[in-house]
């Protein structure tokens, strides 16, 4: 992906796909809760822990050093559902995403998907993709706030906020990036399709979708 300068957190006015926080919550074939590895994991993760920006913080940093990112370790295999980013260590920004949505719902934390259209690369500047990511709803504010799990690159701030966005890619609206405003209940039909199309990481990366 191409280059950034270093973004701290900030806070992006965003629109929810359902007002019924308990669709957030809900376990499916790709944010699969009912896995009983997710479930260890997320006790693991949140023992000992009671506010919700703790468990969020825990989870947050456990997938970001924990999880690698597929293309970056080159990986062998895609990976899609949740369960299958944990066995296998290793997913893309969407697969993550997955994943750490599975953690938070099993423990009854809404979390959303977004999504950030961006530049692949600067030396091919025509060529867009969709970057994935994560929104997290906190009950003591009453606010959905954005979650980046990708793992820790140069020119982007790691820290976790608990106030503000979290690990945000900056998008360059004179390069025609954007950031999708919305909070969808659901992993985008359009990634689902790719991570399933393309069994191959290089395939995969060479297919992504450009848009919603």
């Amino acid at each position: 992906m191409r280059h950034v300068s270093l973004f701290l957190g900030s806070r992006m006015e965003l629109m929810v796909e359902s007002d019924d926080l308990n669709d957030y919550l809900a376990s499916s074939d790709v944010v699969d809760h009912d896995d009983r590895e997710i479930q260890a994991l997320a006790n693991i993760l949140s023992k000992g822990l009671s506010e919700d920006e703790e468990i969020v913080r825990s989870i947050y940093g456990h997938i970001q050093e924990n999880i690698l990112h597929s293309f970056d370790i080159h990986g062998k295999e895609v990976t899609c559902k949740a369960s299958e980013v944990l066995r296998s260590g290793h997913g893309t920004c969407y697969a993550k995403a997955d994943l750490f949505a599975a953690l938070l719902r099993y423990l009854g934390i809404p979390v959303g998907f977004c999504y950030q259209k961006f530049v692949m690369d600067d030396e091919d500047p025509s060529r867009y993709v969709l970057h994935g990511l994560n929104a997290v709803y906190y009950k003591s504010t009453k606010k959905w706030l954005r979650v980046d799990v990708r793992n820790r690159k140069d020119g982007v701030d790691p820290k976790f906020y608990p106030d503000m966005d979290s690990g945000i890619y900056p998008s360059d609206k004179e390069a025609g990036e954007f950031d999708y405003p919305y909070v969808q209940v659901h992993p985008s039909d359009k990634v689902i399709r790719a991570l399933n199309t393309y069994r191959d990481p290089i395939e995969l990366e060479n297919n992504l979708p450009e848009e919603l």
